[in-house]
């Protein structure tokens, strides 16, 4: 953003020193009783993202497994089982938007079959740390067998113990724990469409 631009670079930690404050702060959160969930949340032992099964939307965790996700502000972003909706970015427009026709939707995007999947995948896999092959297969039947020969193989590359392979998959160990955004870009399937990147693996 343009007002972050005025802070000088030289002030701001780099990508090691912001892992190690990251760290830092989990080993005393845990410490202090705290249960880490998924990539970066905590919460007490008592507390309904340690007990009840935690879901992942693109806000955080949360154990809300609603399908829908209503949007409400200019650009806010909506989910829907059929996908995904935003509304008007500049205040105006959505404003016009709002008083024309009651809603301020601007553009959005339909989910495939395969979307689904993937999306499974991804969420899983940030919410559990594990890929279990049958219930990919469970849920999506022969339309799994890709996925699952991506898993194969992104377990054969490891080279630094960031995955442990299972009878039927694979689960995240501590150390690919802080890197489970790079893991998930495994099984992406729009990344090398695009040059946006939203979020640094580290």
């Amino acid at each position: 953003m343009k007002h972050q631009r005025l802070m000088p670079l030289a002030a701001l930690p780099d990508a090691l020193e912001r892992f190690a404050q990251s760290s830092r702060l989990a080993r005393r959160l845990v410490e202090h009783g705290y249960i880490r969930v998924g990539l970066d949340h905590f919460a007490k032992p008592g507390d309904a993202l340690v007990t009840a099964p935690v879901a992942r939307n693109f806000q955080g965790y949360t154990s809300d497994q609603a399908a829908t996700l209503i949007g409400i502000g200019a650009s806010a972003i909506g989910r829907l089982p059929q996908g995904y909706v935003q509304n008007a970015v500049a205040v105006g427009d959505y404003e016009r938007r709002i008083r024309s026709c009651g809603m301020a939707t601007a553009k959005g995007l339909a989910l495939t079959d395969e979307d689904r999947m993937r999306g499974y995948v991804i969420e899983r896999l940030m919410c559990e740390l594990a890929f279990s092959a049958v219930e990919l297969r469970h849920r999506f039947g022969a339309a799994a067998a890709a996925v699952v020969e991506e898993a194969k193989t992104l377990i054969a590359s490891d080279q630094h113990g960031l995955v442990v392979g299972t009878a039927d998959g694979f689960t995240v160990t501590e150390l690919g724990r802080p890197l489970i955004r790079s893991i998930c870009a495994h099984f992406d399937a729009y990344l090398d469409r695009t040059n946006v990147l939203h979020a640094a693996g580290v």
